[in-house]
């Protein structure tokens, strides 16, 4: 994703699909980027994405000290998770359903 006024890239987010399903391998904003809805914005253009391609549901993982709060606020919530031995952090599994449009 672009600023608008220089054209920098200011984040991005990779994602693929299969049998339905749409991934989220990676997301991307700058920390002085966040809180802006740079993050939103992004997560609406792939959920446009998985729609064009008939997906029925988005997923993602994140660790403990990622931004689990911010994928709940955009729809995402926890399918399962991994407990790790220390130091290996929880690892959350997320999905949000697309509803048929």
């Amino acid at each position: 994703m672009r600023s608008g006024l220089d054209s920098q890239i200011k984040g991005g987010l990779w994602a693929l699909s299969v049998w339905g399903s749409f991934y989220i391998a990676l997301i991307i904003t700058p920390e002085d980027s966040r809180g802006i809805g740079l993050g939103t914005d992004l997560m609406r253009r792939a959920e446009l994405e998985a729609r064009s391609r008939n997906c029925h549901q988005m997923w993602l993982d994140a660790y403990a000290f990622q931004a689990r709060p911010f994928y709940e606020r955009v729809g995402f919530s926890v399918f399962g998770q991994i407990d790790g031995p220390s130091p290996v952090f929880l690892r959350y599994f997320m999905q949000k359903l697309i509803k048929p449009s």
